[in-house]
């Protein structure tokens, strides 16, 4: 019974011995394969130590580098996920570390995989330069870091030559301590091993000059070290902007330096600084059409923005300067701020107090026939031409008819002796100084006007022959009867 107890602890024993191993491997392969934390959680580090674990496993050199490539796009998908956090820098520092393994797995991988490898590097160098530029925290919270990254896109650029290239000094599979801020991944020893990597411009773990004298900033941070240093010389590159820029400069373009307007963020679109500066035409000059106002181009110009322009008309009274061609044929020769304002040219609202000295006729045409004396005795209403009011006292002896017109057979003296009232033409008085049915008339204007209108005479009733018999011896008598007898009376 013993014997049988003793053997069941035995199998339990095998079993706990061989099964959790089991257990623990597939988890181990699941944990590393989904990989599903990013830096900055807890299990980060368990995760990479799985990954690590897998790797280890891998004893042919292409698969292993097939592998190290494909951790290290993950960790450059999990830098992009965790650009703008507070993690981002530690994101970048896995980055790194991970690039480092890949180009080294790269190295050690045989020839005949050497053209795939390459290939899948390349996409990793643009992959990772995408993120690179993205960033928003690890530039400034670790700078030495960043930089770092930046040469790794060269180095696996670089790294992508084809075989046969000149050779750089032999390195050790376990990248040399680069000093990182952050520590991300607590990495395990790899193999000893001796790796031929191509000729590169900047070995994996080497970090470019600090640019003392040409700050690395903007989009000069994120640029091939390839697009200045063309010629390979890293010593005595121009730092004048012409340099690399000259491309962009257009003809007849700004004399002054190129940082006034353009700045390393982007090189377009350009802001310049006018403080201080005075002489517009430097820049300007093209933007100055023919006939432009010759005066100072910031009454009219702001630095804000060249075009629309908005004239200050303050202290300016010669118009004509400017609008000589808004000025049409047989215009009022007055004044333009009589008429026009600076807000707007058109509409024009005409001012009259200013022309008090001026006849309307200046810009008012009259009608044929019309009255010919001053239009303002009639038009005193200025926004309303039609608006009339007759002032009669001006006319002194001058006759209606000259604007009245008379019905046919009209009496014919002049109108004032009837049409005393000036503003109703039909309120009539008339004035005869004869009875009107002096001699039998009876109001008959032809008993004593035969011939019609004012002419009369009385020696159609009352002969000569008969009034001097009758008046004889009558002191200063004469056939001239108005004389002696005004109002036509006998007694007068």
């Amino acid at each position: 019974m013993a014997e049988l107890k003793g053997w069941g602890w035995l199998r339990i024993a095998v079993l706990i011995v061989v099964v959790v191993p089991l257990v623990a491997g597939a988890a181990l392969a699941a944990l590393a394969r989904s990989a599903p934390f990013l830096p900055g959680q807890e299990l980060f580090a368990a995760q990479s130590w799985a990954e690590e674990m897998w790797a280890a496993t891998m004893a042919d050199a292409t698969a292993q580098a097939n592998y190290r490539i494909d951790l290290a796009e993950r960790r450059v998908a999990n830098l992009s996920a965790r650009t703008g956090t507070r993690w981002e820098a530690q994101s970048l520092a896995s980055v790194d570390g991970a690039v480092d393994r890949a180009l080294l797995a790269v190295g050690a991988a045989p020839a005949s995989a050497a053209g795939a490898l390459h290939t899948r590097l390349l996409a990793l160098a643009n992959h990772l330069q995408a993120a690179l530029q993205n960033l928003t925290v690890a530039p400034a919270a670790d700078q030495a870091t960043y930089l770092i990254s930046l040469s790794k896109v060269d180095a696996l650029r670089q790294s992508a030559v084809p075989a046969g290239a000149a050779l750089v000094p032999t390195l050790t599979a376990k990248p040399p301590d680069i000093g990182l801020a952050v520590t991300a991944t607590p990495t395990l020893p790899l193999p000893e091993a001796s790796v031929d990597p191509r000729a590169v411009l900047f070995p994996p773990n080497a970090t470019p000059g600090g640019h003392d004298t040409f700050p690395l900033t903007g989009k000069h941070a994120t640029t091939l070290c390839a697009d200045c240093h063309s010629d390979g010389n890293y010593k005595g590159t121009s730092h004048e902007c012409a340099t690399c820029h000259a491309k962009d400069l257009p003809a007849v373009h700004y004399p002054g330096e190129c940082s006034l307007c353009h700045n390393t963020a982007a090189w377009k679109p350009a802001s310049f600084d006018h403080h201080g500066v005075k002489d517009c035409l430097s820049c300007h000059t093209k933007d100055k059409p023919a006939n432009h106002f010759a005066g100072q181009c910031s009454l009219c110009h702001t630095t804000i923005a060249w075009l629309p322009a908005h004239m200050n008309h303050a202290g300016l009274t010669n118009c004509v300067t400017c609008h000589t061609k808004d000025k049409p044929a047989n215009h009022f020769p007055g004044q333009c701020s009589g008429c026009h304002t600076t807000t707007a040219w058109k509409p024009a609202v005409v001012n009259h107090s200013l022309f008090s000295d001026l006849n309307c006729d200046v810009c008012h045409q009259a009608p044929p026939n019309h009255y010919p004396l001053p239009c303002k005795n009639c038009h005193k209403d200025t926004t309303n031409w039609k608006n009339v009011q007759f002032d009669h006292s001006f006319i002194g002896n001058m006759d209606c008819s000259v604007c009245h017109q008379p019905p046919p057979n009209h009496f014919g003296t002049p109108c004032g002796m009837c049409h005393h009232d000036t503003t109703n033409w039909l309120n009539v008085s008339f004035d005869h100084p004869f009875p009107l049915n002096h001699g039998g008339a009876n109001g008959q204007c032809s008993v004593c006007h035969p011939n019609g209108g004012t002419a009369w005479t009385c020696t159609a009733c009352h002969g000569n022959a008969a009034m001097d018999a009758r008046h004889a011896g009558v002191a200063g008598y004469s056939h001239n009867c108005i004389q002696c007898h005004p109002t036509g009376q006998g007694g007068d």
